[in-house]
């Protein structure tokens, strides 16, 4: 029986990313755009679902609009601010990643004219070529060497200058372990971002303890039998080797789970990419190892100074400012009311129920109902007093356009007062539980800051980690 990369490699890998939780896509049925390997089916019904309520027109817009990007000679730049987008009409959902599409393909040409290359496996997310991944059998210096200089010329071919710009990360694998005493990596799986030129690939070496049993699904036998029959590959199902080599611990598969994973995916596409200008040349680089561990170091801290929301309210609790600030002549020629600290704050329309209480004097729009405190009745009091009321607020909503609820409805919403005493009580406990969750907010928002701060210079070197 002979042995290949295919065999030994590619098929045990795409085997790992399915159980991964991406979906095998044979080609055979498939259609795309053969100039930006877009699909647009899988485009158009994952579109569709994370942003509901779309017009077909308008997806069929954006679609227009993202192969217009393409086109672009910046390194993909535009394209990738579209897809990191929050706003408007969202070509992934990063809120709720698992709501995007995830499928796995293999040999799909990257054609233009007569030059084209085919990727071993490319990832789709939503219809949209983002990862691809090329892969050589074990033990075989001069094919990885020549694949190297493959990619080199592919990267400076403008014919390829699309393909280019939609990828976003590549990995680049012979399966085996990393030769640290080789000057060039050559041995092992390294990663990279896109170039114009000549790609840096990097090592990388996982640091955190990943729960295997947690990310990835049982090994599934009729949907492997799937993919050995469309690769024409059923003859090495049973073979010991090709046996070991769909093992989750290979250096091919491991790379997998550190990229590729859901959590991990979400948070290279939106932190571990970054555009560097070096004078007249646009560069783009991906996070190394050691800068993604740091981070991800800095979001544990975030996490862990987040105070228990013991209210189950979504977001801080307290509030400083808003998207947009008004000056005072402003407030003036509207006839805006300032509210003291300590306001409690109520969204009463689009949406109904969001809740914050104000940390310094502050001004809202007509969009909310603002709770005042008032001798006896504190801030902490008022607040878990109108976040009991919000079912029974909520039900009071009415409007065509939007459900809104008036002040003079609310005013009609029975609560029951206890006796000032035990508002008292109530209000000494739980005021310092209040000032103390004040505070750890304030430190999330300077760690914020900072981690905001020091991102950039992690990713273009001024800064490296110990």
């Amino acid at each position: 029986m002979v042995f290949s990369e295919d065999s030994r490699v590619k098929i045990p890998c795409i085997l790992h990313l399915v159980r991964l939780g991406y979906r095998y896509l044979s080609l055979k049925n498939c259609r795309w755009y053969q100039e930006t390997n877009i699909f647009p089916d899988l485009f158009r019904s994952a579109i569709a679902k994370i942003n509901p309520g779309i017009a077909g027109a308008d997806i069929d817009r954006l679609l227009t609009d993202v192969r217009l990007l393409l086109d672009n000679e910046d390194l993909g730049k535009a394209f990738y601010d579209k897809l990191t987008e929050r706003s408007g009409i969202k070509l992934i959902d990063f809120a709720n990643f698992a709501n995007n599409s995830f499928h796995v393909v293999t040999e799909l040409t990257c054609k233009n004219g007569d030059d084209e290359f085919r990727p071993d496996i490319t990832l789709l997310i939503n219809g949209l070529p983002l990862v691809f991944i090329e892969v050589k059998k074990p033990n075989n210096r001069e094919g990885v060497l020549a694949e190297r200089n493959r990619i080199i010329t592919r990267s400076r071919n403008t014919r390829f200058r699309r393909f280019i710009n939609i990828t976003q990360l590549m990995v680049f694998s012979n399966n085996m372990e990393y030769d640290d005493g080789t000057p060039q990596p050559i041995e092992g799986a390294f990663y990279a971002s896109p170039s114009y030129d000549a790609p840096s690939f990097n090592y990388f070496r996982e640091e955190e303890t990943l729960n295997l049993a947690d990310l990835l699904a049982n090994e599934n036998d009729a949907l492997e039998n799937e993919v050995l029959r469309d690769n024409n590959l059923n003859v090495i199902k049973h073979s010991p080797e090709f046996i070991s080599n769909k093992s989750p611990d290979t250096p091919t598969n491991r790379i997998c789970t550190s990229l590729f994973s859901r959590d991990r995916l979400s948070f290279l596409l939106q932190y571990g990419l970054v555009y560097v200008n070096d004078g007249d040349v646009l560069h783009k680089h991906v996070m190394r190892y050691p800068q993604l561990f740091a981070t991800k170091a800095i979001e544990r801290k975030l996490d862990a100074g987040t105070p228990y929301d013991l209210s189950g309210n979504q977001g801080n609790k307290f509030i400083t400012r808003g998207a947009q600030d008004v000056s005072d002549e402003g407030i003036k020629d509207a006839s805006l009311k300032k509210h003291p600290a300590g306001t409690v704050l109520l969204s009463s329309r689009a949406p109904i129920g969001y809740m914050a209480i104000a940390r310094i004097e502050l001004t809202t729009n007509q969009g909310f109902k603002s709770f005042i405190p008032t001798s006896g009745y504190s801030t902490a009091f008022i607040y878990y007093t109108v976040k009991n009321a919000l079912k029974v607020i909520t039900q009071y909503a009415s409007g065509s356009t939007f459900k809104e609820v008036s002040g003079s409805v609310l005013k009609t919403v029975k609560i029951t007062l206890p006796k000032s005493d035990i508002i008292g009580q109530f209000s000494n406990t739980v005021e310092s539980l209040f000032r103390r969750q004040d505070l750890l907010e304030q430190e999330n928002q300077h760690l914020i800051q900072l981690r905001d701060w020091l991102l950039p210079m992690l990713m273009n070197g001024q800064v490296t980690v110990a």
